[in-house]
């Protein structure tokens, strides 16, 4: 993910991803807290447990960050994204 800072200030966010299946909640893993410098960016990448997704089909990601803004209120970000899964079982011959 990519996360901006455009004003004067650093940003320090904390936060979670979802992994959701039509309305029911698959998995949810913390991400790793950080800050973004002021007017600048952060690349960051984060690995989302695959181990309890046992059918595939199309899934929605979440990813949910909280942060502080200018009057020290805090804030929700929310963003979702759509992946389709297709999993397939290994045989043995």
């Amino acid at each position: 993910m990519k996360i901006l800072s455009d004003g004067n200030s650093k940003i320090r966010y904390s936060g979670k991803a979802q992994i959701i299946k039509g309305r029911t909640l698959i998995d949810e893993k913390p991400i790793n807290n950080n800050v973004v410098g002021a007017k600048n960016f952060l690349l960051t990448n984060e690995i989302l447990p695959m181990d309890k997704i046992t059918e595939g089909g199309e899934y929605k990601i979440r990813l949910i960050l909280n942060y502080k803004d200018e009057n020290g209120k805090t804030k929700n970000l929310i963003k979702e994204s759509t992946v389709n899964v297709i999993k397939t079982k290994q045989t043995n011959i």
